[in-house]
């Protein structure tokens, strides 16, 4: 009986370490999980995009639009690695938006850019969303940063558009 609650002692012993040794095993995985979840610049530069950059016509056009140069910056940012202003709370985005909505300059103000900028905004929102979500996988994470880059992009192509429309219009004027 003795040797019998002995062999059983020794058992349960054996078996709680063997839980405490595989709770660590659990745990360290999930830490490399997640270190390996966490977007990096190189992660970002290896999305395929078509970008635009701003002309000259358009850098002048958007020098003093003040909300639009600190979302121009963050974006520089963010294709470096740093997520920081993309995951905040979705009010201080909201009022970024919000500023960038209301201080359109005018000379570029028109329905066009105005529906690439709402496009911008939309995907903002939804990236803002995924990147604070701890169950998100990276490669859907990595998909919202590439949308709300081309979404950029975009608003970068229609402000030129539209600023070499104006200039053909005016060259159009002055030749008649």
């Amino acid at each position: 009986m003795k040797s019998l609650l002995i062999i059983c002692f020794g058992l349960l012993l054996t078996i709680s370490c063997n839980e405490k040794s595989k709770q660590q095993d659990i745990e360290a995985d999930e830490v490399q999980e997640s270190k390996s979840g966490e977007i990096t610049a190189a992660d970002i530069e290896s999305l395929k995009i078509l970008e635009f950059g701003l002309s000259i016509d358009g850098q002048k056009s958007v020098e003093d639009w003040g909300a639009f140069q600190t979302m121009i910056l963050e974006i520089e940012n963010l294709k470096s690695g740093d997520l920081n202003f993309f995951k905040q709370e979705s009010e201080i985005i909201r009022t970024q938006i919000g500023e960038m909505n209301s201080s359109i300059p005018d000379n570029i103000k028109s329905k066009p850019i105005q529906a690439r900028l709402l496009a911008l905004n939309t995907k903002l929102l939804l990236m803002n969303n995924l990147l604070r979500l701890q169950n998100i996988s990276k490669s859907e994470k990595l998909e919202s940063i590439r949308e709300f880059l081309v979404a950029y992009s975009n608003l970068l192509l229609q402000i030129n558009k539209k600023l070499e429309l104006d200039s053909n219009i005016n060259v159009q004027k002055t030749q008649s």
